[in-house]
């Protein structure tokens, strides 16, 4: 899979044609996902948990 990586990176335009042509697509679906995911839970009311367990004290 790194060959294949590497022989794209070479034969398609160097690092600029990975960032636009792969990476790019992926981060947009990546903050996609997470737009959702906390549109979901302000719709849901999700909250995260409180530590129910008092801290020791030394």
């Amino acid at each position: 899979m790194v060959g294949a990586q590497a022989i794209y990176i070479v034969d398609d335009g160097g690092i600029p044609a990975l960032v636009t042509e792969i990476w790019e697509p992926c981060g947009i679906f990546g903050a996609g996902l997470y737009v959702l995911a906390r549109w979901l839970r302000g719709v849901r009311g999700i909250e995260l948990a409180t530590n129910s367990t008092p801290p020791e004290e030394s």
